[in-house]
């Protein structure tokens, strides 16, 4: 029986690890998404001396089985095991940095323990699609962050022109605008920075990404130059919701332009 200050979370439920830091001289902290889409941070303590217990399933990006313990200073890991380690993300370097992409994203905008439940089927549903390689690797990462940033609240509703009150699908042309944030038909002259001029093909793109349900945004498609540009866009996006550089977008951006 567990001591009064010590609680058993679960046996072995399913996480992905998304981050592992050095903590001391022998422990890790450990942040992974569980099942119901909570980010959570946990020390695996002596982790870099007894790896018996944790073999080769500590790699952000890895799928493993856990169990875990809330003590009174925290969540201790117990021992955990690999169901998937998706490799493909430490041997191509575009994939590396979309898999790195995906970390510091979840990290940045997913509070600790606040259930975001669509988040964990949203992710591994992204990692398999990647894994596979059935599915370009950046529409992937588009979808994924589209989806992310509705989930969190992030996402315009790209239905109506800000200024005006029209519907922007009745336009040719609309602008997204950052700073300020705002969407608006083309039929406007916007001061400021931060402007993309889009069609009704992208302006439809993000609107189902938004309303439809998980297991069919996969199916989306979207020109590869209109994907690349659309990218770059909402990088830059999260970049001013966050209010700091994404290394990992920096770090593509130059790999891709090479």
């Amino acid at each position: 029986m567990l001591a009064d200050a010590t609680k058993l979370i679960s046996e072995k439920p399913t996480a992905i690890i998304i981050t592992v830091k050095q903590l001391g001289e022998a422990d890790l902290l450990v942040f992974f998404l569980d099942q119901l889409g909570v980010l959570r941070r946990a020390v695996a303590k002596n982790a870099r001396r007894s790896m018996k217990r944790f073999l080769n399933c500590l790699e952000p990006l890895s799928v493993v089985s856990l169990s875990y313990e809330q003590g009174r200073s925290g969540v201790f890991l117990k021992e955990a095991q690999l169901q998937e380690g998706f490799y493909v993300f430490r041997e191509d370097p575009i994939i590396m940095g979309l898999g790195k992409l995906i970390e510091e994203l979840l990290m940045a905008f997913l509070p600790e323990n606040d259930p975001h439940e669509e988040s964990f089927n949203l992710t591994m549903r992204a990692l398999n699609n990647i894994s596979v390689r059935k599915m370009d690797p950046l529409l992937v990462i588009v979808l994924w962050i589209l989806r992310l940033m509705t989930l969190t609240g992030y996402a315009p509703l790209f239905d109506r022109c800000d200024l005006c009150g029209v519907s922007l699908d009745k336009k040719k042309r609309w602008v997204w605008q950052l700073e300020p944030l705002r969407c608006v038909c083309a039929d406007h002259y916007l001061t400021g920075s931060f402007k993309w001029e889009w069609d009704v093909e992208v302006l439809m793109f993000l609107r189902s990404v938004r309303t439809l349900p998980l297991d069919r945004i996969w199916r989306l498609r979207l020109s590869s130059t209109k994907l690349m540009a659309l990218f770059r866009n909402i990088c830059c996006w999260c970049e001013t919701i966050l209010q700091a550089e994404i290394k990992s977008y920096r770090w593509l951006e130059r790999l891709m332009t090479k």
